[in-house]
């Protein structure tokens, strides 16, 4: 499965995407070089995730422990902001509400 279907698959039904920043590629593997240099760190207005299936196709989110090979990304939605959690080297989607609301926090990473 691919970033972008794990991403699809992780947004709550009518959530929009807003924004999206990447960050470098995290892994003991080269590169593969899916996100151009000049994207790294950029913020990306999106109105729909398919504005930027293109750099969200080719690798995947999910990983067992001990493979990470991700790319660091923020996905700011209407709702709440998506991010990538490694522990141990396995990695999943984590995220936070967008705006302070009435809510147990928890830890991530490792709890």
């Amino acid at each position: 499965m691919s970033a972008f279907d794990r991403i699809k698959k992780y947004l709550r039904e009518g959530e929009k995407p807003e924004a999206i920043v990447f960050g470098a590629w995290k892994s003991y593997c080269d590169d593969p070089e899916l996100i151009p240099e000049d994207v790294v760190g950029k913020v990306i207005k999106i109105k729909s995730l398919d504005d930027v299936k293109e750099y969200l196709s080719g690798w995947d989110i999910v990983a067992e422990y001990g493979a990470a090979e991700v790319y660091s990304l923020y996905l700011w939605t209407d709702k709440r902001v998506i991010f990538i959690v490694i522990y141990d080297g396995a990695t999943w989607l984590e995220s936070v509400p967008r705006r302070p609301e009435d809510i147990e926090p928890k830890v991530f990473g490792g709890y």
